[in-house]
């Protein structure tokens, strides 16, 4: 089994649903806790008309965002690997329910988790990744 990521980060919408399709992705993820982009077609509902239209599912997982205070100090300090020791924190405290029910879905439909960076390694999107890959015995892949 494989779960995907995607940041849209330099990309645009067209990209990025091409990178889904050409990897079976027929769920996306979205693990921003504010569904909101400066760019106007990543923003929540454009990007499920434009999912929905290209037959992918989306779905918002706003539970499974960093909060805007963790954002805040990532980007102050720079320190990835703080927030990241932070965030799984976070995660494992109070984040178990909506991973248990992402976790339900990624078994039985190809998906992708999104959020803006455009690597993975950059992002909060790789420890749910980790922790979801745990749950359900899934290699995880960056897009």
């Amino acid at each position: 089994m494989t779960l995907y990521t995607i940041g849209y980060e330099k990309r645009d919408i067209d990209q990025l649903l091409s990178l889904l399709r050409d990897q079976g992705v027929k769920l996306l993820a979205d693990v921003r806790q504010r569904p909101l982009s400066r760019k106007p077609e990543f923003r929540g509902n454009a990007l499920r008309e434009a999912c929905k239209a290209a037959g992918i599912a989306y779905q918002g997982w706003p539970g499974l965002g960093s909060t805007a205070q963790q954002r805040e100090e990532l980007h102050d300090t720079g320190d990835f690997s703080k927030f990241a020791t932070q965030f799984r924190a976070l995660a494992e405290q109070t984040m178990t329910d909506d991973l248990a029910r992402l976790a339900e879905v990624a078994r039985g439909t190809p998906t992708a988790l999104l959020c803006y960076e455009r690597e993975h390694t950059e992002c909060h999107r790789s420890i749910i990744a980790d922790m979801l890959g745990q749950q359900i015995d899934a290699t995880v892949v960056a897009i």
